[in-house]
């Protein structure tokens, strides 16, 4: 989220917001599941991403997947599947479920919540979004298994090592890589990784007291007046257009890690050194470090650097989404990848060791 202050003549200040795609994050539905339950998917499973890199092969000769055609409707599908079922009361039959038109239209308002919307003004629109705020309070409210929306979108977080066998070391396409890292990954965030209730709870409070307003709709743009030292955010509706202007910008981002940009004096030396060097799918570079399937780096020739190890941000590029936390009694892809180089570690500590030693004759 990227926020402005104005500070005023009489020193009071008033945050203007422009959320990614004019969007508040949704907040997280409340945890029914326990510490460990998690969905059990029916359509996007393990077997369904190999045999798709399987049908593939046999077709284009390349295993690499295609999300948008080939994932995305597996995952639209698991969604719309969870949502009938939970607001059924019942789990129903996923060998014969097909989504209904209903289904499909609850789920596309959840990824697309501007689908088909117009707004008058920017008051309209901040009151739309106010709207939207209170009622994603109240879904969360419902939780994440007696409640029909947050149960679809929880999904996207108990199926990401799914995600992950279809989108590690260049499982997908490159443009189809490309595509899913800036389109898609922003809508899961939103709509399945947001913040606690509370803090929504708090956006609505200090924007129903006008300590926050909105600084644009969702297709502003932000311009920097060099005449009056000036961000603005212009903003078009159907009856008016805005130019919203601010004193200080605050971009409330933390940038992914890239090799190419990294300002740490090792990834910099490292990486002219050829020790390291960015990850690549076919010319498109979503970030990280270029690591073989057993998370050793590969340097400057192709070569995998077996004594050491990469793994959380500097990896993300090659892995997706390195940066979430373990749970307990879950099975978490960061654990099991640490497990697997500190067990390759002490492997390669007793190989060395059973070495017999060779003495050496000076005469």
């Amino acid at each position: 989220m990227v926020s402005f202050a104005i500070i005023l003549p009489e020193k009071n200040r008033v945050f203007l917001s422009i959320p990614r795609k004019a969007l508040p994050f949704s907040s997280r539905g409340a945890n029914q599941k326990g510490v460990s339950g998690q969905y059990s998917p029916r359509f996007l499973t393990a077997m369904a991403i190999r045999e798709l890199r399987l049908k593939n092969v046999f077709e284009k000769g390349s295993s690499k997947i295609d999300f948008l055609e080939q994932v995305f409707p597996l995952l639209h599908k698991e969604m719309c599947y969870a949502y009938r079922s939970t607001l059924n009361g019942q789990w129903l039959d996923a060998g014969s479920y097909e989504p209904s038109a209903e289904d499909i239209a609850v789920i596309d308002s959840v990824l697309y919540p501007h689908q088909s919307q117009e707004h008058l003004s920017l008051k309209d629109y901040t009151q739309w979004f106010m709207y939207f705020l209170r009622k994603d309070l109240q879904e969360s409210e419902e939780g994440n298994v007696h409640g029909p929306i947050k149960a679809a979108t929880d999904i996207i977080r108990d199926v990401r090592d799914i995600l992950r066998e279809a989108i590690d070391n260049s499982g997908l396409e490159s443009r189809s890589h490309q595509y899913f890292l800036e389109h898609f990954n922003p809508i899961f965030n939103r709509i399945a990784v947001g913040p606690p209730k509370l803090r929504n709870e708090q956006l609505l409070a200090l924007m129903e007291a006008n300590v926050v307003s909105l600084a644009g709709g969702k297709d502003s743009r932000l311009v920097l007046n060099d005449c009056e030292g000036k961000f603005e955010v212009h903003s078009p509706f159907k009856e008016e257009s805005t130019e919203i202007q601010a004193d200080v910008l605050i971009k409330a981002k933390i940038a992914s890690f890239s090799p190419l940009h990294d300002a740490s004096p090792l990834i910099r030396n490292m990486t002219a050194n050829g020790i390291v060097r960015p990850f690549m799918n076919e010319g498109y570079h979503p970030g990280g470090l270029d690591i073989d399937q057993c998370q050793h780096p590969i340097n400057r020739m192709g070569e995998a650097q077996t004594t050491f190890w990469v793994l959380g941000n500097p990896a993300e590029g090659a892995n997706f989404y390195t940066y979430v936390l373990p749970r307990p009694l879950v099975n978490s892809r960061f654990l099991v990848d640490a497990g697997r180089c500190v067990a390759d570690m002490y492997h390669q500590m007793m190989v060395r060791q059973a070495q017999p030693e060779v003495a050496i004759n000076a005469d």
